[in-house]
């Protein structure tokens, strides 16, 4: 091809196959849907707004030719701050209902750190094809979550929530939490 050399044969990758048996669960649930994941009662809730402001493409550019701060988009009003870690703090091993809701579009939101389960969506209970745990959600309206948080994130080291359109995350639609 384009490097030159032998065409005929490439080794990219070699599989060893042992003797060990399978892991993992081997059959199928009797009836479907299975059973939903139980992540436990929820002690908390917590909500969310995902904020476009008003102008936010066009102040974006304005607001960077004139020098000021370009950070048009938020969660519960706040764009994102490096330096603030806090935004939430989380207890190890609880379980929290999170609501979210967008002021003026459809936003795909991420959860760093665990999987949840998708409750609610735009008001009503999700179908039964969607109840498996997820780590993305089409906030489309109210949207309600059930996390679990089992693994720790310290200040040095927080995790992120935030809104999975990459010019929202960098105009400021991001999170940080600690799992303490």
């Amino acid at each position: 091809m384009m490097g030159g050399g032998d065409a005929a044969s490439l080794d990219i990758m070699s599989f060893d196959v042992g003797d060990a048996a399978p892991t993992g669960p081997a059959v199928l649930p009797d009836t479907l849907p299975a059973d939903r994941p139980d992540l436990g009662t929820p002690v908390r809730t917590r909500d969310f707004t995902l904020n476009v402001h008003a102008g936010s493409m066009m102040g974006s550019m304005f607001n960077d030719a004139i020098g000021r701060d370009s950070q048009m988009m938020g969660i519960n009003g706040n764009s994102f701050d490096m330096g603030r870690i806090d935004d939430q703090a989380v207890p190890l091993g609880e379980t929290e209902l999170w609501r979210i809701g967008a002021d003026m579009m459809t936003h795909p939101f991420h959860v760093h750190g665990t999987s949840f389960q998708v409750v609610r969506m735009r008001g009503r209970e999700v179908d039964p094809d969607r109840i498996g745990l997820k780590d993305v959600v089409l906030v489309e309206g109210p949207t309600e979550i059930l996390v679990r948080f089992d693994k720790p994130a310290e200040k040095a080291t927080p995790f992120m929530y935030h809104c999975h359109i990459l010019e929202h995350e960098d105009a400021g639609m991001m999170g940080q939490f600690t799992v303490l």
